[in-house]
């Protein structure tokens, strides 16, 4: 029961720091579209169609709605709240560094957003299952799961990370064919 409640109550602390995020990224589009955001004519020019509006739309899908779609999960403790996270920490360091390219002018602002969005990336990804510290990358799977080392790709050839043997999958047609298993050497062995 505390384990509940203390899950919930992380994501509800992540609800509010995405939506206050997306607050604030909101206040940045109704700036933009109404005018109140004048940032001279040298850098308005360099927007996309020297547009203010359309500087504003951009940043409301690419910023706005991401971040409210990730605060509402989080919110609601949806099994995609990391994911979801994770994706509008990218968007938003996205969005800062295609801003300082395009607009070529530095502001306050724009080291402090783009720290949120890595905030917000690392935040997503260790809400994610499978990617906690004692079941990262490359560890062992918890006791009491399995683990299925097979699986079919499109590829001529499957090379895991695990010491155990693997399958070679072979496209045949519209057929797969799974050779024997044959060992492989691993930068575990050595």
């Amino acid at each position: 029961m505390t384990t509940t409640t203390a899950t919930a109550t992380r994501h509800r602390g992540l609800g509010v720091f995405l939506g206050l995020v997306s607050l604030s990224a909101y206040g940045g589009v109704a700036g933009f579209l109404a005018g109140a955001i004048d940032m001279g004519p040298e850098i308005t020019s360099r927007f996309p169609f020297a547009s203010p509006v359309l500087a504003g739309m951009a940043l409301l899908l690419v910023v706005a709605l991401p971040t409210t779609v990730a605060a509402v999960a989080a919110w609601r403790g949806s099994p995609r709240a990391g994911d979801l996270t994770a994706a509008a920490g990218v968007l938003l360091v996205g969005w800062i560094v295609v801003q300082v390219l395009v607009i070529r002018a530095l502001s306050w602002f724009q080291p402090v957003y783009a720290s949120l969005g890595l905030v917000l990336l690392v935040l997503g990804l260790r809400l994610r299952p499978g990617l906690t510290a004692a079941n990262g990358p490359g560890a062992s799977p918890p006791r009491g799961r399995r683990m299925d080392r097979h699986a079919q790709v499109n590829t001529s050839l499957l090379i895991t990370t695990s010491p155990r043997p693997f399958t070679v999958i072979l496209p045949d047609n519209d057929r797969v064919r799974r050779e024997p298993s044959v060992p492989v050497r691993t930068l575990r062995n050595r």
